[in-house]
Order: C-alpha cells, then structure tokens, then sequence
C-alpha cells in the first residue's frame, strides 16, 4: 500500500526515516505481520487441546460406574 509522504513523516515524529532506521522499520513490520498471521493457528490449537483436555476430565470411565 502507498502512503502519502506526510503520512510517513507523521508516523515517525515529524522526520524521515534515514536507509537503517527504514530498514530496520521495515523488518519489524513484517515480522509483526508474520506474527499475526500465525496467532490464528496457534489459538486454534490451543482452544481444540483444551476441549481435548475438558472432554477428558469430564469423560465417565468404566471404574467411577456402579
């Protein structure tokens, strides 16, 4: 997405950005964009080991019956 250069100045406290510091701007944006896109599967995971984990604990078994 392009951005209107006011909109960069803005974000980053009325300066520009020199190479590194855009560099390295760039790269923690895409690792927070690598991140979110993983956090759906690891809820995912999460939710689905907990019913696992409830539906254990909540299972009759043979030696509680009379």
């Amino acid at each position: 997405m392009v951005e209107p250069p006011l909109l960069e100045i803005m974000k980053y406290g009325g300066r520009r950005l020199v190479d590194e510091e855009q560099d390295e701007a760039d790269l923690a944006m895409e690792s927070l964009k690598l991140a979110f896109e993983v956090m759906p599967n690891a809820a995912d995971l999460l939710r689905t080991i907990v019913k696992l984990k409830v539906t254990e604990v909540l299972k009759p078994t043979s030696k509680w019956h009379c």
